[in-house]
């Protein structure tokens, strides 16, 4: 009989502590889902390299008339796209960013230097002037990434020569 009376117990005391710990669950508030956040553009953002007063010093067509791509829902717009770089506009801003794909990267930035004044129609020296982000994104260069690399011809850029490759 004692046996049957300690069983009986053990079972109570079982049955209250599972019914104890369902209860501590529900009062606990419950994380709110994240929705998923689409990726709108694979470039980094860096902070513009020059005076935000001297980009208004330079003529230039309209980026969005120059676009390779409709605008996203930030009215950013890819103007040219290359296996080594990408120049996107981001018209909120009027910032061109550049992005270094990777490879030679003192090769990709000349090369997307001399595309971006193709496209605008100016001399190196207002390209100095403009709004511009150069970079390369942590994939391509953990060293490099976050920094803005700058035009080759214009003060304050960073050498890419080490980050070059032989040929």
């Amino acid at each position: 009989m004692k046996k049957i009376i300690i069983i009986v117990i053990l079972l109570l005391l079982g049955a209250g502590a599972w019914y104890g710990f369902i209860l501590s669950k529900k009062n606990q508030p419950v994380a709110p889902v994240e929705e998923p956040v689409e990726v709108v553009s694979q470039s980094v953002t860096y902070s513009a390299a020059t005076n935000s007063d001297t980009y208004k010093e330079v003529t230039y067509p309209d980026p969005m008339t120059k676009a390779i791509s409709e605008p996203d829902e930030l009215g950013n717009v890819l103007l040219a796209e290359d296996k080594m770089f990408m120049i996107e506009y981001f018209s909120n801003d009027e910032v061109f960013n550049i992005t270094l794909l990777g490879g030679d990267l003192l090769q990709a930035r000349v090369a997307a230097q001399g595309r971006l004044l193709e496209i605008l129609g100016i001399t190196k020296e207002d390209a100095c002037k403009i709004k511009t982000n150069v970079g390369a994104p942590f994939s391509t260069n953990e060293e490099l990434a976050g920094k803005n690399l700058g035009f080759s011809f214009c003060e304050n850029n960073i050498d890419l020569s080490p980050y070059s490759q032989p040929k």
